[in-house]
């Protein structure tokens, strides 16, 4: 039985346009606004409800692993209490002892693809049970103030919380959170043509 004429050349059409596709081609993405920028949605991330009109809240949780980002687009200085009240608020409370919180002595981020230089912050947050870790990386975009940032709970990761709490010391980082920060500021930046960035293990302020 002979092929349909019409058949054949609707089959090759398709592969044409298929391999013309860049290999690094993605999916349009979700688009998320704070104050005066639009950036991609961070992928699997709940929206939860802005901390303020210029910093929105997202949540990441796959089994033992919760996980925090936010984006800020203050018109002057950041406060990072407010990222810090609204993370610890998703907390228990009652008896619990309110968080107190510490700026780490030296906490890096990993590195990240690009030109564009980061300020970077670190705090360790305690109540006597969890120890949860913040990080900031500050951008400075087209004249505007940007902010990225994740927190995390150690959870059985670290052993004698109270005393790590006390040293501040370097704990780490959190792979998940450093590639939401890489992937969300090519949002804005454009500077790579794949839409998911990473970080790597050497760590650079």
């Amino acid at each position: 039985m002979k092929p349909n004429i019409l058949s054949v050349v609707a089959v090759y059409f398709v592969l044409v346009v298929l391999a013309s596709v860049p290999a690094y081609a993605q999916p349009k993405q979700a688009a998320c606004e704070v104050g005066s920028i639009k950036f991609t949605c961070p992928e699997d991330f709940e929206k939860l409800p802005n901390v303020d009109p210029t910093t929105s809240l997202f949540k990441f949780q796959y089994k033992d692993t919760v996980l925090y980002f936010f984006v800020a687009n203050p018109s002057g200085k950041f406060d990072h209490n407010l990222v810090m009240n609204a993370v610890t608020g998703f907390y228990p409370g009652g008896t619990v002892a309110p968080f107190r919180w510490k700026e780490m002595k030296d906490s890096p981020m990993m590195s990240m693809r690009g030109q564009h230089e980061k300020q970077v912050g670190s705090w360790l947050g305690y109540d006597g049970t969890h120890l949860i870790n913040l990080k900031s990386a500050h951008f400075k975009l087209d004249d505007k103030n940007v902010i990225f940032g994740y927190a995390w709970d150690w959870g059985s990761k670290v052993s004698n919380k109270q005393s790590q709490f006390k040293k501040a010391d370097d704990l780490g980082d959190q792979a998940i959170g450093c590639n939401t920060v890489a992937t969300t500021l090519n949002s804005l930046t454009k500077e790579f043509p794949q839409f998911r960035q990473y970080c790597f293990s050497t760590s650079a302020n």
